[in-house]
């Protein structure tokens, strides 16, 4: 007992230093949990009243240690209505107004005698409450966030606030001048998360009744006043869904947003991405959202390049060991196809810098055309830098700087060295991140590979005679030649790399991963309207292109889009049904009601022929060589030129069909050929 008094000053002696320094971000606290408290008291005047009720028999205490209870308090409506929310406007309606007073009845409550009422308690049960539930549970990023004001130094007042129920005030604020004072002196960001110990004050429910209708509170206060205390990300994620509920997500989208963006939060979107694209997709936040999509379908489309694609999808890791959540269906069905079309766009280009029309893809127009030779040097010295960089291992001082980065979000007992991650990507994969595209620039840059490639032993030069030109003067012509390619390819590289890793992003996040961000229009394109993409809500964006046609339009009548360029293969042997057989070049289709031949971009049917004996021998004879087919009316099956033993000269079935007159190139459906063999000869 004797230490009792000891042990109390001691603890009011920390109670006091961590209380010592109270700035105006602290009184603005103090000031909002004072003023939401009192509503029911500071608010006397207006002509509607808002009830909120709490659960009854809750014991729950603020942070100042009050107990959580009904709140009723009067606001104008055209205050309500001035936000364009649809919910208040059909509540305040008279079909409305009819149900609230109902239950006003049925409460004991007909006395109140204001213009409006508007009661705005969560239901107690039903699908909506399911609803809202699952869209406020918080994820462990989300409740773990405060750490961040020891990892990253993040402001106190924009991450450190307690959740509304605080039964714990003192043991929570004693905890965290417990940590600073362990931890003084360190630099900023060298504190681990695995460093950190999460006090009872900090382990709260993923979703919290009183932590609803305090947010639902305190989105009216903002309606109120304009102002809006964002001190947690508890609170910002909880206050973005009772925002979208009740219709009122212009309120709310400029400060979470401010949230967002303030000087090293922004760490937030980078660590919980899943979290940040929520928020930004529930309030219409266009930034916020393109920069989280960008991250998140690249983080995709490397998972979906993994040739363990299916033991990746089960972990609840990035590629580069950051804790995933989860996003709302609409927003995954976005990413889902922006991922695989970014996956073959990764795949594409490597192929196209791997081919020997890597000049024209690159735009290269210093292309020595007049020496295949020259030509053939230069190909493979493009290949080999393209070669040199997919298969480049992460220098030692990425390596570091990447650790450091991820060790943000992942304890250093568990971090893998981000250089043994690189060294498991597949090319492809490499593709998406910010690191080849630095080798590769690098690699082109080098004048060192440039020499060893094009030194003058290595250079094969035609006799000088057969060009007109002596020696030397041919030697200085492909040494200016070999120059001038260097510099514009150096150039194309640069172009290529600034494309799929932008150096300025619509937030300014402290990038963690070496992640190539550089997104296009064809992966933005799933977005909706009011983040700059195409998905207009009819799902036209995600059905397939249809392929153009070989001519460049469609050929043959709807409803099906014929396009000349692929022919499938029937194998039924149903008589009522169609036989398709053909080669590269044209093929055939037998039915019942004649013959149809598909060539390269025309579509021509022939009725089957009554005539037979040489006439119509003659006439099949002429139409194979126009790469065509009359099949005989005994043959039930048409047979593909590739299977016919004899080869005969080719013959462009265009050419032949426009020198006879009689076969007419209108593209119509049926063109009867039977009365026309002896011309067709």
């Amino acid at each position: 007992m004797a230490d009792r008094p000891d042990g109390l000053d001691v603890k009011i002696e920390q109670l006091l230093q961590a209380t010592l320094h109270i700035g105006p971000e602290n009184r603005r606290e103090q000031a909002d949990v004072e003023y939401m408290g009192n509503l029911n008291v500071t608010t006397t005047s207006g002509d509607t009243l808002v009830i909120v009720e709490f659960p009854a028999g809750n014991n729950s205490v603020n942070c100042h240690g009050r107990q959580w209870e009904t709140m009723e308090f009067l606001m104008e409506s055209q205050q309500l209505l001035a936000t364009g929310s649809s919910v208040f406007a059909e509540k305040l309606s008279p079909e409305g107004q009819a149900q609230a007073r109902r239950r006003l009845d049925r409460d004991g409550k007909s006395h109140v005698h204001t213009r409006y009422v508007l009661n705005l308690t969560p239901p107690e049960e039903g699908d909506v409450l399911a609803s809202q539930v699952a869209q406020m549970s918080l994820s462990d990023g989300v409740r773990n966030w405060w750490q961040s004001h020891f990892i990253l130094r993040v402001s106190e007042y924009l991450v450190s606030g307690h959740d509304d129920v605080c039964p714990q005030h003192i043991e929570a604020m004693l905890s965290e001048h417990k940590i600073e004072e362990e931890h003084r002196g360190y630099k900023d960001d060298t504190v681990s998360i695995g460093g950190l110990e999460c006090p009872p004050s900090r382990q709260i429910a993923d979703y919290c009744p009183i932590r609803h209708r305090a947010a639902i509170l305190r989105l009216l206060m903002a309606i109120l006043q304009g102002e809006l205390v964002l001190n947690s990300a508890p609170r910002v994620a909880t206050i973005a869904v009772v925002a979208k509920s009740l219709d009122c997500k212009r309120v709310v989208a400029d400060f979470v947003l401010t949230w967002l963006m303030a000087e090293l939060n922004q760490n937030f979107i980078d660590i919980n991405t899943e979290d940040a694209l929520t928020m930004a997709w529930t309030l219409k936040i266009p930034a916020v959202t393109y920069v989280t999509f960008r991250l998140l379908v690249v983080e995709k489309a490397i998972e979906i390049l993994d040739r363990n694609r299916a033991e990746v999808a089960k972990k609840r890791l990035s590629i580069f060991e950051r804790p995933r959540g989860s996003v709302g269906e609409e927003p995954e069905t976005c990413i889902q196809h922006a991922a695989q079309r970014l996956a073959q766009r990764a795949e594409q280009v490597l192929t196209q810098l791997r081919s020997d029309d890597v000049h024209t893809y690159l735009g290269l127009t210093q292309f020595p055309e007049d020496n295949p030779l020259l030509c053939q040097k230069i190909l493979r010295y493009i290949h080999s830098i393209v070669d040199a960089a997919r298969t480049q291992t992460m220098e030692f001082k990425f390596t570091v700087q990447y650790d450091r980065n991820r060790s943000r979000y992942t304890s250093k007992n568990d971090l893998l060295p981000t250089d043994r991650i690189y060294q498991g990507l597949s090319p492809a994969q490499r593709v998406l991140t910010s690191y080849f595209w630095r080798s590769l620039f690098m690699l082109a840059s080098s004048y060192d590979l440039l020499d060893a490639h094009f030194g003058e032993p290595h250079v094969e030069l035609p006799p000088s005679s057969s060009i007109g030109f002596d020696a030397p003067d041919v030697m200085s012509r492909i040494h200016v030649q070999i120059h001038d390619f260097h510099s514009e390819f150096i150039s194309a590289i640069g172009s290529l790399e600034s494309k799929w890793v932008p150096q300025e992003l619509e937030v300014n996040i402290p990038q963690t991963s070496p992640l190539a961000l550089g997104l296009s229009d064809e992966e933005f394109k799933f977005l909706p309207l009011w983040a700059g993409g195409l998905d207009d809500e009819t799902g036209a964006v995600f059905t397939p292109d249809i392929p153009d046609a070989e001519r460049g339009f469609p050929i043959g009548p709807g409803p099906a889009f014929h396009t000349g360029d692929t022919i499938l293969s029937c194998d039924d042997d149903d008589d009522d049904s169609s036989t398709l057989k053909g080669s590269e070049d044209a093929a055939t289709i037998v039915t019942p009601e004649g013959t149809d031949t598909i060539t390269r971009g025309y579509s021509v049917r022939a009725t089957l022929s009554h005539t037979t004996g040489q006439d119509h021998a003659d006439a099949e004879l002429a139409a194979t060589a126009a790469g065509l087919s009359l099949t005989s009316p005994q043959r039930s099956r048409a047979i593909s030129s590739a299977q016919d033993t004899t080869r005969l000269p080719h013959i462009d079935p265009l050419t032949a069909l426009q020198d006879d007159d009689e076969w007419m190139l209108d593209f119509s459906d049926d063109e009867d050929l039977s009365d026309d063999t002896e011309d067709a000869e």
